[in-house]
């Protein structure tokens, strides 16, 4: 079996670095990595960082995510980051 490690092990070394965004790629159903995320979204929120979710594989993964903050996302339809509220703008309109 794999290892899994833990985000929240590089959250002090990724502080440092400053960046503009951080992009994920939790799978939102395992209930061991979702925990996961939790410390890494208070970071992001913390450090005014922007957030996008990759690797969303559904409609309501896209919602849970847009609940968690995620400006922007990939891999549900499209390949590259779109923004969560022009989805929400497609959806609205479709």
């Amino acid at each position: 079996m794999g290892r899994y490690y833990s985000p929240t092990q590089c959250l002090e070394t990724i502080k440092t670095i400053k960046p503009d965004a951080i992009k994920t790629s939790h799978i939102l159903n395992d209930d061991h990595k979702r925990s996961g995320l939790i410390p890494v979204i208070r970071f992001i929120r913390k450090n005014n960082t922007l957030f996008i979710a990759g690797r969303v594989g559904s409609q309501h993964e896209l919602n849970q995510y847009r609940l968690l903050g995620a400006q922007y996302y990939f891999g549900y339809i499209s390949d590259i980051p779109v923004s969560v509220s022009m989805r929400k703008q497609v959806a609205n309109n479709s």
